[in-house]
């Protein structure tokens, strides 16, 4: 996880009409946002996973 600014300049116009505000907290002077971005991993080891839980992994497709 990791935080991060993107400037979006398509964001320009709605600016201008007041309909949103550079608050210097998410929205930072021309159009910069502040962004937080995360990985998650999707792969899962059903044998695994199910083995944890204590189930068949016919039934470990509940949890992915």
């Amino acid at each position: 996880m990791t935080q991060a600014h993107i400037n979006m300049p398509e964001l320009q116009d709605t600016l201008d009409k007041a309909c949103l505000q550079v608050n210097g907290k998410i929205m930072k002077p021309g159009v910069n946002l502040v962004i937080v971005k995360a990985v998650v991993e999707l792969v899962w080891y059903l044998p695994a996973i199910a083995k944890h839980f204590g189930i068949a992994e016919s039934q470990s497709i509940l949890f992915g």
